[in-house]
């Protein structure tokens, strides 16, 4: 199907974990017109990875829910270091300057900033735009956090306070 595609998602867990992955984006990227989408903690980006990504047609999505360490690494979990993020979007910028991603057609790659939103990072919203313009991001997607009982569901459970933070911060 690859020929006749426009479009292509990866996501799931972590695709960066798979070893048959670099085999699957290769393939996909030998499609010219193919717009290939990674959603990602970006962890696992290395220099390598990064230098791959940046010469092709990516729409490289980071899920990043806060911009502090503390707050960062308590809501990710499993020993990830804020550290490890921003070298990762650090490589990849670099590559998108080198490769010039915005002027070729055909190496459009963008970054998206995808936060889930919830109890621990709402009070960040205003960080994360200066966050995402200091790193670059093309883009920046807010999404409520959706099937979680209890107090980081700030939607189903009617947190008035947060409510009114989020209607003054959004705007």
């Amino acid at each position: 199907l690859l020929p006749t595609l426009e479009r292509v998602v990866w996501q799931g867990g972590e695709v960066f974990l798979l070893e048959y992955f670099s085999e699957l984006f290769e393939k996909a990227a030998s499609c010219k017109q193919l717009k290939q989408t990674i959603i990602t903690n970006g962890l696992l980006i290395n220099e390598k990875w990064a230098q791959i990504l940046a010469r092709d047609n990516v729409a490289l999505t980071y899920s990043i829910d806060a911009v502090t360490p503390d707050v960062y690494e308590d809501i990710i979990g499993g020993g990830a270091k804020f550290e490890d993020l921003l070298r990762s979007i650090n490589f990849v910028n670099a590559y998108r300057k080198k490769h010039d991603c915005h002027k070729d057609p055909f190496n459009k790659m963008t970054t998206i900033l995808n936060v889930v939103v919830m109890g621990s990072n709402y009070r960040q919203l205003e960080e994360l735009i200066d966050f995402a313009r200091q790193y670059q991001f093309d883009e920046i997607q807010l999404v409520p956090i959706l099937g979680i009982k209890g107090k980081e569901n700030i939607f189903d459970n009617q947190d008035q306070e947060a409510r009114a933070f989020l209607s003054r911060a959004i705007p």
